[in-house]
């Protein structure tokens, strides 16, 4: 047990309320630790253990997570906006206390997969390479928002607001982005195979050889979205607006098109539904 900024920093420590802004809780083990409502602004969270901690309603303000150990830490209604829960490379972190690991190539990941994150605020987090495979995040505000290479495979994105969120190479496939808003975000080689999409507003948005294979698209607002070279094979693009939208060498190959609106489009070198190349 030790104490920071008067508090004792122990497993299962009732922290409710606790101002610990700026505090330097580096290895520290809050496994189970309740940190509801608790002022974290700004905390050093580097390599804390986590597991089963309650930080529902806490304010979490670019506090920094670099090593941690989530497990299922619950994160629900709390302002995480702009925290730092990325991927890191480099040296190993352990490096100092292991000489033979020194110097070793080191990439941490971190696995989000059990936490909860149910009406967060992660706008402006750095969040790329983040595990979040399947978990529930509607309505999260995830606004500029950096998930670049993250996975959230089959997870609940309904009506989240992630205007300008960057996620580049992210995978999304098979996710519910029910009426999301994703204006002006960058999807760029995102994979959102058989996700559902319907009525999800990508206005501006970068899809650039992005997957959509069998995705749903109805209804969706895709004005001026770049789908440079996507592939949209066996999409449902039904009452989508693709208005001036570019879909330059992208592949609708057996897509639905009915009733979409492809006004002022560039179609030039994309293969239509039925095969044929558009010149």
């Amino acid at each position: 047990m030790v104490k920071v900024n008067g508090y004792e920093i122990e497993p299962n420590a009732d922290l409710r309320g606790a101002n610990l802004r700026g505090a330097n809780l580096t290895d520290a083990d809050l496994r189970g630790a309740n940190l509801r409502g608790a002022n974290l602004e700004g905390a050093d969270l580097t390599n804390a253990h986590l597991a089963g901690a309650n930080f529902s309603g806490a304010n979490l303000t670019g506090a920094i997570f670099k090593f941690a150990h989530f497990g299922s830490a619950d994160f629900r209604g709390a302002n995480l906006s702009g925290v730092e829960i990325h991927s890191v490379e480099g040296q190993s972190p352990v490096a100092t206390s292991h000489k033979r690991l020194r110097g070793l190539p080191f990439k941490w990941d971190p696995d989000l997969s059990q936490a909860k994150f149910e009406r967060a605020n992660l706008n402006d987090a750095h969040l790329y390479g983040a595990n979040l495979k399947g978990r529930n995040l509607e309505g999260v505000n995830l606004s500029r928002a950096w998930l670049d290479r993250a996975n959230l495979e089959s997870g609940n994105l309904r009506r989240i607001h992630a205007d300008g969120v960057r996620l580049v190479d992210a995978n999304l496939s098979r996710a519910s982005l029910v009426s999301a808003s994703l204006v002006e975000a960058n999807l760029f080689c995102a994979n959102l195979t058989g996700a559902d999409l319907s009525g999800a507003n990508f206005t501006g948005a970068n899809l650039r050889n992005a997957d959509l294979t069998g995705a749903n698209l109805r209804n969706a607002d895709l004005t001026g979205a770049d789908l440079t070279g996507a592939d949209l094979t066996g999409a449902n693009l039904s009452r989508a607006n693709l208005g001036v939208a570019k879909l330059r060498a992208a592949d609708l190959t057996g897509a639905d098109l009915t009733g979409a609106d492809l006004t002022g489009a560039d179609l030039y070198g994309a293969i239509m539904p039925d095969g044929t190349r558009h010149d």
